[in-house]
């Protein structure tokens, strides 16, 4: 569906909805008509391909010259709620000029998806067809098309669905039928000619049923009755019959066992035992959960799955070579069938690489230099390329990402917001205690207390990276590696910065009061340096603070310390001293502060003398981190535009660091 209030002529844009998961009616192999419906759930879509310049065709053409099929490339996708959307530039001159003046007209209005499957969801819904739910699915073309299937969105192609293997994850669903239903269902299977064995069994179930309702339901159970007689006259249209479903009972069989790649003697002892398709598919998936390592079970899936096909693992293999070749990502983080499938290409340039992916992809490069060649690799709709360069750019970023040490973790709680608004954190107040009800008295009702709360909300950061055609013919992998790299250790001390700073600030909570003050009772007016004295001075104050009514003690208990760099060794002694090291007879007193804290950080971040003891975040939060969706690391998508000669990556991280309570830290402003 075209947004018509999109359109810009200057810039020859529109943008579209090309695909929504209203259920379109298509053909599958193993069921005929099913209704298939692609979801746009986080993880369920693949947008590297689409976003990495995918082609604008007419009406799904892919073969003849470019002029012909090719009208123009998609700018950018994106999820939008439960449908994807999408920017569309058009080129200049030829049928492209003729297509865009039709949509700006408003004639063309339906647009439709080119895309790949690779795991359905599959749902059985008594009295309705089938649902096959892509959750793993590709886009990787759009098309203009005068007749759309999906009238909120275009006609949807998945006729390349052979090429790759595709998952199906069996999910039944059995709706309870109501007494009518069931005899109206007893009467359509005895007014079958002939019935097979699975219909047999399902129409005594059904009698069965249908009687014990009609004796009632506290009687024992009435077994389904035995099969009637077939009739002498029947009895050759019956034996077709039998045979023809057990044929196909057992080809059923065969082809789930072959689909989860199980030995076929494993099929032929489920054809020889009798068991039904529906229990033979329980058995293969419990079969194939038991994995192939060990006997151990596999995570995390609970259908039927398959391997890569060649190209995935092609992609992959120079994904994880570039990356070695990149050094910016430890050797340890690769199993070895990784190193020893990489080993093929790590010895190849950029510039090769980049020849390999348009050759592959059908291009003739016979007349182009170096740098038309790294050019047609970047822009090409139907090069690998820039799949590879995103690739490697990802799994370098994300490694340093994860590298970084996070002492913010240790004191912090971590949440989730779904937006950018203001969300507010809440902390109830309490009833002083149950009032004495004398004799014959009337219960008193309680008011309820008033709440406190803090807000907090999520920002966006991020910076660019580019990658020239320089680079590619320079063969200069580690100059874009290199940037990406620092900017993933950059995302992960952005959130260590903003946390100490706001540490630092003492910010001002919504009782107009700062973090740490002394009608807070989280401040020590005369503090000292790390002794057993004062951490016991902290460990008291903490436990005296009051619910937000004040009518009762918390009695929370410090778990972290938060140090100085210079005083962590200090404080680390006191803690973990059996005898108090500041008694003049150290072997006399014992140390009554010993093990008070689980655990000692201590850090360059902080400066000057002021150390902090924090209760569990999990039990008494101060601060808090949130994310996006709840999204905790960077987050990395490419394009190609006018103004870079190459390909710019942006890299964007949406976070927000906040103040949620004060009853969980002490400050000791030292000495």
């Amino acid at each position: 569906m075209i947004d018509a209030n999109s359109v810009n002529v200057e810039e020859r844009t529109v943008e579209v909805v090309f695909a929504t998961d209203t259920p379109v009616r298509m053909y599958s192999w193993e069921d005929g008509r099913v209704e298939e419906v692609l979801s746009f759930e986080d993880g369920h879509v693949r947008w590297e391909r689409i976003n990495a310049g995918a082609p604008l065709l007419d009406n799904h053409q892919r073969y003849g010259s470019i002029e012909d099929t090719q009208l123009g490339v998609v700018e950018k996708a994106w999820k939008d709620g439960n449908s994807g959307r999408a920017k569309l530039r058009f080129a200049q001159g030829g049928k492209a000029d003729t297509i865009f003046q039709r949509v700006v007209d408003k004639i063309i209005r339906n647009i439709s998806v080119g895309y790949n499957v690779f795991t359905y969801q599959k749902t059985e819904r008594d009295g309705k067809l089938p649902e096959y739910r892509a959750i793993d699915w590709e886009p990787y073309e759009i098309s203009f098309v005068p007749v759309p299937a999906d009238f909120n969105s275009g006609v949807r192609s998945n006729e390349n669905e052979a090429l790759n293997p595709v998952s199906i994850i069996h999910h039944q669903i059995r709706t309870q039928m109501t007494i009518e239903q069931k005899r109206a269902e007893v009467a359509r299977l005895k007014g079958l000619a002939t019935r097979s064995a699975d219909e047999d069994a399902q129409l005594r179930q059904l009698e069965a049923d249908i009687l014990q309702h009609e004796r009632g339901s506290n009687t024992t159970p009435v077994p389904p009755p035995a099969p009637a007689p077939t009739p002498a006259g029947d009895g050759e249209a019956a034996t077709r019959a039998a045979q023809e479903a057990e044929r196909r009972r057992s080809a059923d069989i065969l082809a789930a066992v072959r689909t989860a790649r199980l030995p076929q003697q494993f099929a032929e002892a489920l054809i020889a035992n009798g068991s039904s398709i529906e229990k033979a598919r329980e058995l293969i998936i419990a079969e194939w959960a038991k994995g192939d390592e060990g006997g151990k079970p596999a995570s995390g899936n609970r259908g039927i799955t398959v391997g890569a096909d060649e190209t995935d693992k092609r992609r992959a293999a120079i994904t994880d070579a570039l990356v070695l070749r990149s050094a910016q990502v430890e050797t340890k983080e690769f199993k070895p069938e990784q190193i020893a499938a990489a080993r093929e290409f790590r010895g190849k340039s950029l510039l090769e690489l980049a020849k390999d992916c348009l050759v592959r992809a059908g291009e003739d490069i016979s007349n182009l230099d170096k740098m038309d060649i790294a050019k047609r690799a970047i822009t090409s709709s139907s090069s690998d390329f820039p799949v590879l360069l995103e690739g490697t750019n990802r799994r370098v970023l994300l490694s340093n990402y994860s590298a970084v040490a996070d002492v913010w973790r240790q004191f912090c709680t971590v949440g989730s917001v779904g937006d950018f608004r203001e969300y507010k954190r809440l902390r109830m107040g309490s009833f002083s205690r149950l009032d004495k009800v004398p004799e014959n008295a009337e219960y008193k009702n309680k008011k309820i207390p008033d709440a406190e709360f803090e807000s907090i909300s999520a920002e966006t950061f991020g910076n660019t990276i580019n990658v020239s055609r320089k680079m590619i013919v320079n063969d200069d992998l580690s100059a874009f590696t290199r940037l990406s790299a620092m900017l993933g250790r950059a995302a992960a001390r952005s959130i260590e910065i903003d946390v100490f700073a706001l540490l630092a600030s003492n910010p001002t909570m919504e009782d107009g009061k700062q973090l740490f003050h002394t009608d807070h009772g989280n401040f020590l007016g005369s503090g000292g340096v790390p002794s057993v004295a004062q951490f016991e001075a902290m460990r008291v104050a903490m436990a005296q603070q009051k619910d937000p009514s004040g009518n009762d003690f918390l009695d929370i208990r410090p778990s972290i310390g938060l140090f100085p760099i210079g005083l962590g060794g200090e404080a680390r002694v006191i803690n973990g001293s059996q005898y108090d090291p500041d008694a003049a007879n150290k072997l006399q007193r014992p140390n009554k502060v010993n093990g008070l804290l689980s655990q000692i950080v201590d850090t360059p971040r902080l400066t000057g003398a002021p150390y902090y003891f924090f209760a569990n975040p999990s039990e008494e939060p101060v601060f808090e981190v949130v994310f996006l969706d709840g999204v905790q690391t960077p987050y990395m998508e490419s394009e190609q535009t006018f103004n870079v000669d190459g390909m710019q990556w942006k890299i964007r991280l949406d976070y927000g660091v906040g103040t949620i309570g004060w009853r969980g830290v002490i400050k000791n402003p030292g000495a």
